[in-house]
C-alpha cells in the first residue's frame, strides 16, 4: 500500500512539476517539457507493465529512474561532475530487471540476448544525446566542470557511458537467479 502511494506521488509529481516549470520557467525555459515527457514515459511504462503482467514494482523503478534523470538536469549534473555515470549504472540495471521479467515470461530467451537488447537501447540513447547536442546545442556529451571547463572529451564520455551501462546490466544478470 505504501509503495503504491509513493509510486502515485512520484508519477503525478512529474505532471505537477511540469506545470510549475511551465508557469515559472527555470534555467533554459523548456525544463517543463522534460517533466511532461517524463510523465508520458512513466504512463507508457505503466501501461506496458500492466499489459504484459510484469512485476508491479517496476512502475516505481521507472519513476525513480525518471526522477533521477530529472534531478540531474535540475541540479546534480552541475554540482556532481560524475552524477551522469551513476545514472549510466543504475538505469540500465533497472531496465535489465524489467527486460528480464518480460523476456522470461513471454519469449523464453537467455541472459545474453537480454544483455544485448539493453545495451542496444543504451547505444540508441547515446545517439539521441548526440543529435540533441548537434541540433539544439545542449551540452550532453563530454564531462564539464562547474566553471565550464571540459574534463572529458565527448568521445571518451560516450565510450565510458556505454561501458558503465554494460556493467549495470551485467550486475543485475549476474545476481539474478534463474
Amino acid at each position: 500500500m505504501v509503495i503504491i502511494f509513493i509510486n502515485k506521488l512520484l508519477y503525478y509529481g512529474l505532471f505537477i512539476v511540469s506545470i510549475y516549470f511551465f508557469v515559472f520557467p527555470y534555467k533554459f525555459g523548456y525544463m517543463w517539457t522534460f517533466f511532461l515527457i517524463s510523465f508520458f514515459v512513466a504512463w507508457l511504462a505503466s501501461k506496458f507493465i500492466d499489459k504484459y503482467r510484469l512485476n508491479q514494482n517496476f512502475k516505481i523503478l521507472a519513476n525513480i529512474a525518471l526522477w533521477l534523470g530529472l534531478f540531474g538536469e535540475l541540479y546534480l549534473f552541475y554540482y556532481l561532475q560524475y552524477y551522469d555515470k551513476i545514472l549510466h549504472f543504475v538505469i540500465p540495471l533497472f531496465i535489465t530487471a524489467c527486460a528480464y521479467d518480460f523476456f522470461k515470461k513471454h519469449l523464453k530467451i537467455n541472459k545474453t540476448v537480454i544483455f544485448l537488447s539493453v545495451l542496444g537501447g543504451c547505444v540508441l540513447f547515446e545517439i539521441y544525446e548526440y543529435f540533441l547536442q548537434i541540433f539544439f546545442n545542449l551540452p550532453l556529451m563530454g564531462v564539464w566542470s562547474n566553471n565550464g571547463d571540459l574534463i572529458m572529451s565527448p568521445l571518451n564520455d560516450t565510450i565510458i557511458d556505454l561501458v558503465i551501462d554494460m556493467f549495470g546490466s551485467i550486475t543485475y544478470l549476474i545476481f539474478k537467479r534463474k
